[in-house]
């Protein structure tokens, strides 16, 4: 998440956010750009081998390639990994919509119409009030607590609380485009067995999780990442993988039936062990692709991780103090190379996320407004999509949280870009409780201009 607390927008909660919540390098003419391959080095090589929970068979390296999909499946329900780390609100996205559930206190599916320019919540009936009533169970938006939203067999998905029934219970549930023949897809298993979910995937007949584990082994307190799925159809769950060290940050991206998943854990104390792997959906097999350990944990974890069509993995890391961003890549050999850095001359731009094949670094310059802070995108080619302050003030004004705020996450790709604004109290107690105001599409107009507007208000 990113907040300000009246200074920078960045924190260093950032490091920690999930555990409390093409290839062608290419010279460019744009001033301040780099060429990506001419990336200052560092010591990220790592050992590639098959680990304890891995399924052996599988030379680890060679490229891997993505088992083709099965013929019945269609891509369009793919699970939209530019939203795949969100933490705060989950969103989905057709040609013609944009669907969201903002958690926590909000319990209403949302959608903006692109064409007419236009969002409220995804209910039909004429007569219904919607949010305007507390937990309208009337409402066809109501979810109860919405966790993911994806797509299966043309049908919105969403993962929701069913508190109709004691002991209330997780599902996945599906409904019509409208909103309209809400069914239980799959009543999910309890925490003991899945852990406590901190993301879920939709993807290819199959419910992905993410999920913290917390027990106590020979009176020591463990705290890990597992990785699990679910088969929609017939309800069998598996663990995918997991291993007992700390947890330090951990998610998942899709590939086709190319399943990448990375884990970064503490070590000796204050290191940090960072490991990339892949599943493969359909084989079951398990290979590492990148395992590398680090002597300080703080600034080295892995932030983000992005994997192109062609499965190349890219990542970024934490704040480093006075250190430029940089994205990191790859090789075949499972060493994570430098491949571009965000130096620039005037500004400290020091965190990178990734999302939809670009990298975006957030940074300002020194003397500004506390609150202001600047942008740089780029496509995974180098090329910037958009360099510049960042065009907020407008819509804090409109959500009357100028002066304390927060920034869940920025997302999208070379077109556009989202964001969710939040009131922020800075509080341990408060901050993972507060519900989205407002989400907001930047339209890239050129490499100087956005266009915003907002695709989700808050009624309240």
């Amino acid at each position: 998440m990113f907040r300000t607390k009246h200074i920078r927008i960045i924190s260093a909660l950032l490091i920690f956010v999930m555990l409390f919540s093409l290839t062608a390098c290419k010279k460019t003419t744009q001033q301040g750009e780099t060429d990506p391959s001419s990336a200052p080095t560092d010591d990220h090589t790592a050992s590639v081998t098959e680990s304890a929970n891995e399924t052996a068979g599988t030379d680890p390296t060679e490229p891997s390639k993505a088992t083709p999909a099965p013929v019945d499946y269609d891509p369009a329900d793919d699970f939209q990994n530019r939203f795949g780390s969100l933490n705060d609100c989950s969103i989905w996205e057709n040609d013609e919509m944009l669907l969201f559930c903002p958690e926590h206190d909000y319990y209403y599916i949302g959608y903006y119409d692109k064409a007419a320019d236009v969002c409220g919540v995804l209910c039909g009936k004429p007569e219904c009030e919607h949010d305007h009533i507390n937990k309208n169970k009337d409402c066809n938006g109501y979810a109860q607590v919405c966790a993911h939203l994806g797509s299966m067999n043309g049908r919105i998905c969403f993962v929701a609380y069913n508190y109709d029934v004691s002991p209330y219970y997780t599902a996945l549930y599906s409904m019509n485009h409208d909103g309209t023949d809400r069914r239980e897809e799959l009543r999910l298993p309890d925490l003991e067995v899945t852990g406590s979910v901190q993301q879920f995937y939709l993807h290819r007949g199959y419910l992905y999780m993410c999920a913290l584990v917390q027990n106590v082994t020979a009176g020591s307190p463990e705290d890990y990442a597992r990785f699990s799925r679910i088969n929609v159809r017939t309800g069998d769950f598996e663990i995918i993988y997991e291993n007992h060290e700390t947890a330090l940050s951990y998610g998942m991206r899709f590939v086709g039936n190319g399943i990448f998943i990375y884990n970064s854990t503490l070590v000796n104390g204050s290191g940090a062990r960072n490991r990339i792997l892949r599943f493969d959906a359909v084989t079951g097999q398990i290979r590492t692709l990148h395992d590398n350990v680090v002597q300080d944990y703080f600034g080295n974890t892995i932030f983000r991780m992005w994997v192109d069509e062609n499965e190349n993995v890219y990542y970024t890391v934490g704040q480093k103090e006075d250190t430029s961003a940089v994205v990191y890549k790859l090789d075949v050999n499972g060493n994570a190379k430098p491949y571009m850095d965000f130096a620039d001359d005037d500004i400290l731009y020091d965190l990178a996320v990734l999302s939809g094949d670009i990298a975006l670094a957030i940074g300002a310059p020194a003397g500004v407004d506390p609150r202001a802070f600047w942008i740089w995108v780029r496509d995974l080619e180098g090329n910037t999509v958009f360099k510049g302050e960042f065009p907020q003030t407008q819509f804090l004004k409109e959500l009357g949280i100028e002066q304390n705020y927060s920034i869940s996450d920025f997302m999208g790709d070379r077109n556009a870009i989202y964001v969710c604004f939040t009131d922020a109290d800075i509080s341990e107690e408060k901050w993972n409780t507060t519900p989205i105001l407002g989400i907001v599409r930047y339209d890239v107009v050129s490499p100087t201009e956005l266009s915003g507007h907002f695709v989700y208000k808050s009624v309240q």
